[in-house]
């Protein structure tokens, strides 16, 4: 990553941020106070999640989660409830795993469609930690979607709902 990459990444922060409290500054000047703290919680919520994203030691991942929510047609959020892991011996594994989700959306997907994805990395059985993904939008073709995921090492227990497990 050069400095030309950090600057595009500093800038997309940047006017998320600037979307976000304007959104707030509107709702204040329209006297909507309790419009205005959910919009805070809400954003204080997602930086306490990132900080745990942080924190998972998973730079190559993190870093590319980050910036998808770029994607033209994509969007991802994502919950952490674990309490100081680190996976870095799994960041090429966790960064392999959604990039191959993310291709087989666009391969299945249609560029018109906005897609969803919500992240959850939660403590299992025998400290094993789950990673488990909801994939809101339609696909042209669910039966190959999930065929491609489940060659990436993704399991699935409904039609939108897929997993796996880091030991």
């Amino acid at each position: 990553m050069d400095s030309n990459d950090v600057l595009r990444l500093v800038q997309g922060f940047r006017h998320d941020l600037m979307n976000q409290l304007q959104i707030m500054q509107g709702y204040a000047t329209m006297g909507q106070s309790e419009k205005v703290q959910q919009k805070i919680d809400n954003l204080v919520q997602m930086y306490i999640e990132e900080r745990k994203l942080f924190q998972l030691n998973t730079p190559s991942f993190t870093l590319w989660l980050m910036q998808l929510n770029w994607h033209q047609n994509i969007r991802m959020e994502y919950v952490i409830d674990l309490y100081q892991k680190n996976l870095l011996h799994y960041d090429q594994l966790l960064l392999t795993r959604f990039q191959q989700l993310v291709k087989a959306i666009e391969e299945f997907g249609d560029t018109t469609e906005l897609y969803t994805g919500k992240i959850l990395m939660e403590g299992s059985k025998d400290d094993q930690v789950k990673v488990s993904i909801c994939v809101v939008g339609n696909l042209k073709d669910y039966t190959s979607f999930q065929s491609v995921l489940q060659q990436s090492g993704w399991e699935s227990t409904k039609i939108n709902k897929y997993y796996f497990y880091i030991p």
